[in-house]
């Protein structure tokens, strides 16, 4: 088995091209609508993030493609938009802003369907034309452990998002532990930066973020843990 790289991948539960959200543009029954309650990260002034992209909500719906019938999922914004998830196994879990105040959608999914890819965390940049899509997959929190027998652990990962930080914007961090080539464990902390350029992937130093230091910000309400799942590498 190889080391980890910087953003190694895993899988988790199933959960279902970015444009803006239209009945004529795809056919397709909606199936069901799920209000949900998002906690808004606050940053350290107190003041709320830009209102007009706040997640009110999520639809889901069944696309007939010449394929099949394939799920997918519309985030509900406040100012009225409702945008189609460009992933399938669409999960989005909330709305981060860039330390240039840019809004991103922060999801899970995957691209394909009936495949071996792993679901992973993804930044879908929001404007008023729908969700910018980067090629960025990022490792979903939670334990993996190998495909092949006897199965051992391979990697532990804990994942924070929200004002997590003291640097301005919102981020998400990464605290991991793998079995190196070597049969050691090693640890890595990482971090997204997100501006209106993308989502940058970095090494978390000591000096920014410590996994106490989050935990901190967990507890004042700023920061808030993704749970974590089981799963497989990929093959």
């Amino acid at each position: 088995m190889n080391g980890f790289k910087s953003t190694p991948l895993m899988i988790a539960p199933n959960l279902a091209p970015a444009q803006p959200f239209s009945d004529s543009a795809v056919h397709l029954f909606r199936v069901s609508t799920i209000a949900l309650l998002f906690s808004a990260c606050l940053p350290a002034s107190g003041a709320e993030p830009p209102d007009p992209w706040n997640l009110v909500g999520v639809e889901a719906f069944t696309e007939k493609t010449p394929f099949g019938e394939i799920q997918r999922a519309v985030a509900l914004f406040k100012n009225g938009n409702k945008f189609v998830l460009p992933l399938h196994r669409a999960k989005p879990i909330a709305v981060l802003h860039g330390s240039d105040g840019t809004p991103f959608l922060f999801a899970a999914g995957a691209d394909c369907t009936e495949c071996d890819e792993n679901t992973t965390l993804r930044f879908l940049r929001i404007d008023e034309t729908g969700l910018k899509k980067s090629n960025h997959r990022h490792i979903y929190p939670g334990s993996l452990t190998d495909y092949m027998p006897p199965y051992p652990l391979l990697n532990k990962t804990r994942t924070f998002y929200g004002r997590c930080l003291a640097t301005a914007g919102d981020h998400v961090v990464w605290f991991q532990e793998f079995l190196g080539q070597n049969g050691k464990w090693h640890f890595q902390n990482s971090v997204v930066r997100l501006t209106k350029a993308g989502d940058s992937f970095e090494l978390l130093g000591a000096s920014e973020g410590t996994l106490d230091s989050v935990l901190a910000h967990v507890r004042d309400g700023r920061c808030t843990e993704l749970p974590g799942v089981k799963g497989t590498i990929e093959p």
